[in-house]
């Protein structure tokens, strides 16, 4: 198995940081050379820039940031928004990635909007909301959308809120990357790029059905978490880097 380069994608009003402990667990798998996380315009790295309102510009952004870490064996994780991001790359650049694993995403077209974004997603995100300056509530709360395990959120909760407290993100940029993630239409027409796709059976934010519908539309393998929540690489990264070996 050759070693490969691994790209990193995150979601909704996230950054790389929030990846936490994930990246060194895959650094240290032998089928991996390196791992970057890639931030989107107005997060993380980049949070002073304004968020495009189109997932194809988010795209090109990224295309942009990976021109400066050359490969020949690159694969791309991402999950949720960031996989729709993927979507888009794979489909204007096939020669980009060698692999990709997209993780419980959804597309405009593909799925309607109360499976995109649950009921009790909805309901996570107005308490996160009325936490206002209470940074580690608000973080715990959108942790309780995306993780089913009780555990990591009250191990990592204090991570995310510093994160947020050294990189805060604007909310009008959340709003953007909400209009981009709404608007965006997931090609009929598959590329040649081999893509695998990774879903939660306890998903709260997604409903698992977004993804069996894309795996149906480009007809591309799906393995199923029987538990996970929204984020896999928090609920079960070993499950998750288990099944990137196995696809590799």
């Amino acid at each position: 198995m050759p070693s490969a380069d691994f790209v990193l994608l995150r979601g909704l009003a996230r950054e790389g940081r929030h990846w936490g402990d994930f990246v060194t667990q895959l650094e240290s798998q032998k089928f991996c050379s390196s791992v970057t996380c890639i931030d989107f315009p107005g997060f993380g790295k980049f949070n002073q820039l304004q968020s495009p309102i189109s997932i194809e510009a988010i795209a090109d952004f990224v295309a942009t940031q990976l021109e400066s870490h050359s490969s020949k064996n690159r694969v791309l994780l991402a999950v949720s928004l960031g996989a729709m991001v993927g979507a888009e790359l794979v489909s204007q650049r096939e020669d980009l990635f060698n692999k990709v694993f997209l993780m419980n995403t959804s597309f405009s077209n593909l799925s309607p909007i109360h499976h995109r974004m649950q009921i009790a997603a909805f309901r996570r995100f107005f308490q996160a909301a009325r936490a206002g300056r209470d940074v580690l509530k608000r973080e715990e709360e959108i942790l309780k959308m995306v993780s089913n395990s009780p555990e990591k959120i009250n191990e990592i909760k204090k991570d995310w809120a510093e994160i947020f407290l050294t990189r805060p993100s604007k909310l009008a940029n959340i709003v953007r990357q909400l209009v981009a993630a709404s608007r965006y239409k997931l090609s009929s027409k598959a590329p040649q790029t081999p893509i695998v796709l990774f879903n939660s059976k306890g998903d709260k934010m997604v409903h698992p059905s977004c993804s069996i519908v894309f795996s149906k539309h480009w007809d591309l393998p799906l393995y199923t978490h029987p538990w996970s929540g929204h984020d896999l690489c928090i609920d079960d990264p070993e499950w998750v880097i288990e099944h990137i070996k196995k696809e590799l």
